[in-house]
């Protein structure tokens, strides 16, 4: 008698949900720290990505969007238009 599969679609599925729920307060946290870096310096976005520890641009922009309700680009264009001119 084969014995039943410990691993079903829908055990493993209960599997990722704990883990998505460890992982939003590190992703969290990395979308801070690439805001903070976005803010202090005229840096690409793909090294902001890689620095703050997401694999690429994309990623970073996909969760950035998710946590702050704006893309990095569009961060940073409203960003440096609110910047007061000085004369």
């Amino acid at each position: 008698m084969p014995y039943p599969s410990l691993f079903t679609p829908t055990s493993l599925g209960r599997l990722a949900l704990p883990n998505r729920i460890l992982m939003a307060p590190l992703t969290r946290c990395r979308v801070d720290r690439a805001r903070q870096l976005l803010l202090r310096s005229p840096v690409s976005l793909s090294a902001v990505a890689h620095e703050v520890g997401f694999c690429d641009q994309s990623h970073l922009a996909r969760h950035f969007k998710r946590v702050l309700g704006v893309t990095p680009a569009a961060f940073v264009r409203n960003v440096v238009r609110r910047k007061p001119v000085t004369v």
